[in-house]
């Protein structure tokens, strides 16, 4: 399986109506390939430094970040 570009994902994911269409940072490697496989779903992956192509993510990644800094370890919380 190989990465798959954010615009090839259906159209019906930017409505964000349906449960289970999410917007995630991963790291890209074998972590995800497992991933999809196992659970036979697909992985769509923004352009690098694009990242209003999944703004509901880097909206999510703002308020934690009022809470924790950058390189805070969350094993510990």
């Amino acid at each position: 399986m190989s990465s798959v570009d954010i615009t090839q994902r259906p159209k019906v994911v930017e409505k964000k109506e349906r449960f289970g269409d999410l917007e995630i940072d991963l790291v890209i490697g074998a972590n995800h390939k497992e991933i999809a496989e196992q659970l036979n779903i697909d992985f769509f992956f923004a352009k690098p430094y694009y990242s209003w192509q999944r703004g509901a993510n880097e909206n999510l990644n703002g308020l934690v970040r009022q809470f924790f800094p950058k390189k805070t370890n969350f094993d510990l919380i």
